[in-house]
């Protein structure tokens, strides 16, 4: 079971040992990654969609610049990975990501009434597929799209893409959160 910080706090290594977990049969799993440099003002994202035994079938990264918090690149990332679902035609998708604050504001509007703007094109971005959920996903088990984001701003990797399978230099965390 996993334990919610209840203001959204974003989770840090050592907190979960939760490893990446299958959806629903039928369904597909995406995993967004994010990693924001403040003081640069960019954010890195990555989405991994996987099936349900846990084989990465497509990852993509990219980056975006004038990023004034870390909210702010969370819901980027999102919208971003939700239309490149669209894009893809997976109409059945379970998005998963660390950022709570997001995935509580989408989840209970209503107590989030500073998020409404964010909530309501996150719902718009939604509208066609024919299911959707969004939760929250531990440090741990999103490592792997985690990774791929921290690539975009650390290593200068500014280039969007989307390729098939997971990176090679990714092989360990992705081969080993198989379902067997």
């Amino acid at each position: 079971m996993e334990v919610v910080d209840t203001n959204g706090n974003d989770t840090h290594p050592g907190e979960h040992g939760d490893r990446w977990k299958p959806q629903e049969e039928g369904e597909l799993k995406c995993n967004i990654g994010m990693r924001w440099k403040a003081k640069e003002r960019i954010a890195g994202a990555a989405w991994v969609l996987r099936n349900a035994s846990g084989e990465v079938l497509l990852h993509s990264r990219r980056c975006f610049g004038a990023v004034g918090s870390k909210d702010e690149a969370y819901f980027l990332s999102l919208a971003w990975a939700i239309e490149s679902m669209f894009s893809h035609k997976c109409w059945k998708v379970y998005f998963v990501l660390e950022g709570g604050n997001l995935v509580n504001a989408i989840n209970r509007p209503k107590a989030w009434p500073s998020f409404i703007f964010k909530v309501i094109e996150i719902k718009r971005l939604l509208r066609e597929f024919l299911s959707w959920r969004i939760d929250r996903e531990s440090y741990e088990a999103n490592r792997g799209a985690r990774l791929i984001a921290d690539s975009a701003v650390h290593s200068s990797r500014f280039q969007s893409y989307v390729g098939r399978g997971f990176p090679r230099w990714l092989f360990h965390v992705f081969d080993n959160a198989r379902v067997p």
